[in-house]
């Protein structure tokens, strides 16, 4: 008979057992999902300092005026309201945002109540900059007066409306800045603002080593680019890609199941006997593990004469000379010379 102490190790044991097994996938997705959102101070504008909000500045517009809202709210205790008078932008910005990785596509999110009786209305975007402070450009896309997937909100009959705008991360952008504006006369109130991960950039880019091959050039290729950021994951593992030279329908060349290598897949294919300025294609198809078609890809290639102010090396040879070209563009006649 088996005394109380064992019964109380025994429960003991299977409780520690049931606490690591269980505890392990939450301490792994805690791990995991830092990169996915990106932090901004006091999203919900509840922490306000001697009637303001810490970290968040104003635009001084002339006839504009921001407050702490706690008559309009989405969640939580107050909002951020702003106001204008004159039909210009008047906004509300936070610096300093880390953790954008360029390339990779995100969406801001921002709950609007909005009254807006003459412009545009009310939105929110961000700025990129680079390490040392320059500035790159706002949201990609963004032309004029307009976002690409989530315009200005004018009037909302005093309901609030989630404002949402995907955007893509410029090359070169470390640091982003996050804005609630209005453009025009009128009232509105922000609450919840949130920016998380869309989705990594895209993955694979199809080229050709030249599109037009010289005669005396006995091979070519082309190739299949994996973006960095996926290096090492299951989408450099498992992918692969056929590429073909096609003659119209007939195969001249092919390679099936390419792997990645240092990020790249490559095909080789000779250029002897292509019939010059005859258009030849390059197709690429790019499968997952299961031999299903991601993308498909296609490229015309030719042979042709090289111009004989070429020399083999690239440079320009004039009267057996190697020139370094200058070229003017809407020069008159009068200032050739110079």
């Amino acid at each position: 008979m088996k005394s109380k102490t064992t019964y109380v190790r025994i429960a003991a044991l299977l409780l520690g057992i049931f606490l690591i097994m269980t505890g392990l996938p939450n301490m792994a997705m805690a791990e995991e999902t830092t990169p996915e959102n990106i932090k901004i101070i006091d999203p919900g504008f509840e922490e306000s300092d001697q009637g303001w909000l810490k970290n968040w500045i104003q635009k001084e517009t002339e006839g504009a005026t921001f407050a702490v809202s706690t008559s309009k709210k989405h969640t939580g205790n107050s909002s951020l309201h702003i106001s204008a008078v004159t039909d210009t932008y008047s906004w509300v910005k936070q610096g300093q945002i880390y953790g954008l990785n360029p390339g990779s596509m995100y969406a801001i999110s921002v709950f609007i109540n909005a009254d807006i009786t003459n412009g545009s209305g009310a939105a929110t975007f961000v700025e990129y900059y680079t390490e040392t402070g320059e500035y790159i450009n706002k949201i990609a896309g963004m032309s004029g007066d307009g976002f690409p997937n989530g315009e200005y909100i004018g009037s909302t009959n005093d309901r609030w409306v989630e404002h949402i705008c995907i955007f893509r991360v410029p090359e070169g952008a470390a640091v982003g800045k996050v804005y609630t504006v209005i453009r025009g006369t009128g009232d509105a109130w922000f609450d919840d603002i949130s920016i998380t991960f869309s989705g990594g950039p895209e993955p694979y880019r199809f080229d050709t080593t030249r599109i037009f091959n010289y005669k005396e050039t006995k091979e070519s290729g082309a190739y299949v680019v994996l973006d960095p950021y996926y290096e090492g994951s299951d989408t450099e593992k498992d992918t692969r890609v056929d590429f073909e030279l096609l003659d119209g329908e007939t195969v001249l060349a092919k390679n099936e199941n390419v792997k990645f290598e240092n990020l790249k897949a490559t095909f080789t294919y000779r250029t002897e006997g292509m019939i010059p300025y005859k258009p030849y294609a390059v197709n690429c198809h790019i499968k997952d593990k299961d031999g299903n078609v991601l993308e498909s890809h296609t490229r015309n290639v030719y042979v042709v004469d090289r111009p004989t102010i070429l020399d083999t090396d690239g440079d320009f040879v004039i009267d057996g000379k190697k020139v370094n070209p200058v070229i003017g563009w809407d020069v008159a006649s009068s200032d050739y010379e110079k």
